[in-house]
């Protein structure tokens, strides 16, 4: 007896052999295309408003600055230029704050020394290239010596614009 239990179990051990798969092994690859598209932009991020203050009268020069902030992508090359303001007969050099029917006028530019106008134009303009942060434009105000108009609050609406 011993002998028919040795043949059942290679039987069964021999049946199961025959009935397992065969290893088989296959590799299938293809190709996924991958796309990111940097566009040029900008975002003004903050335009501060150019206040001289309160004063009593125009015998000296008055000074202030504000301060334009602007981001753009890297690379981008752009332009910041500021109108002439909407007073009546304002220029980019000289523009005009008015109080009712009186006036008074004044400059903004590029730097403190008060030499290069911020306007419009190749050379008024400022052109730079961004680089993805924040960047901060100083517009530096000036209300030059001249006769001091009727007491009341002077305004102006001066637009800027970014070119890129």
């Amino acid at each position: 007896m011993v002998r028919a239990a040795s043949v059942s179990a290679l039987v069964t051990y021999a049946g199961l052999t025959a009935m397992a798969p065969a290893a088989h092994a296959a590799t299938v690859t293809s190709n996924m295309g991958v796309t990111l598209t940097l566009s040029s932009s900008c975002v003004i991020n903050s335009v501060a408003n150019l206040d001289f203050g309160t004063n009593i009268d125009l015998a000296a020069n008055i000074s202030t600055t504000a301060n334009l902030v602007v981001t753009f992508s890297n690379g981008t090359p752009y332009t910041v230029e500021l109108d002439a303001g909407g007073g009546s007969g304002a220029t980019t050099a000289t523009r005009v704050m008015t109080s009712g029917a009186n006036t008074l006028t004044y400059s903004i530019y590029k730097e403190a020394l008060h030499t290069n106008v911020f306007g419009t134009g190749a050379t008024d303009r400022i052109s730079a290239t961004g680089n993805a942060s924040a960047q901060t434009f100083t517009a530096y105000g000036l209300v030059p010596t001249q006769t001091t108009p009727a007491t009341g609050t002077y305004t102006d609406t001066v637009t800027a614009t970014v070119t890129y």
